[in-house]
């Protein structure tokens, strides 16, 4: 595997992204969104497959030969194969993102988020009362899965402010 490669349009050494000795990047953390995309099209003409990948060429009529419809199906397999020698890597990049124990600005966020719902769910008049505290219990257990405790106390006053102003409730 070679590392640092250059970018085509600047030269300049782009690190983070790996390739192996065909071209096709196997680490790659998600930064350089263009430079992958023109490495991969790089990787596509090479054996004229840029049309059948951007999706400009249509798959054979059901009429046409055999040699043809096998052509594409190969041709698509190439394709596959150039893509999924940097999909893990890919993976990861999206797993980091949006998996919030994993990235921890979205933790974070999260967190307050529910912290908030369960401080200002209120019940109406007419609502279930068991279903309205039902809802405050899962905000809590969420919160809990999180790490997250909430005092006993903080969730008496949660609930107790939640409930409709009403005589019934007072």
């Amino acid at each position: 595997m070679m590392s640092g490669t250059t970018s085509a349009t600047s030269g300049k050494p782009k690190s983070g992204l790996e390739v192996n000795t065909k071209g096709v990047p196997v680490i790659w953390n998600g930064e350089r969104w263009g430079f992958y995309e023109a490495l991969m099209m790089s990787l596509f003409e090479e054996d004229s497959l840029e049309d059948i990948a951007t999706g400009k060429a249509k798959p054979p009529d059901p009429s046409a030969s055999n040699a043809d419809k096998n052509d594409w199906k190969q041709n698509q397999a190439t394709i596959k194969r150039l893509i999924l020698g940097s999909v893990s890597a890919m993976w990861r990049t999206l797993e980091e993102l949006f998996e919030a124990s994993k990235n921890q600005t979205l933790f974070v966020h999260q967190q307050r988020q529910l912290v908030h719902q369960l401080r200002n769910t209120r019940a109406k008049r007419e609502d279930d009362i068991n279903l309205h505290l039902g809802k405050l219990y899962y905000i809590r257990d969420r919160l809990a899965t999180m790490k997250y405790t909430v005092q006993d106390r903080d969730m008496v006053d949660a609930m107790l402010k939640s409930l409709p102003r009403h005589v019934k409730y007072q």
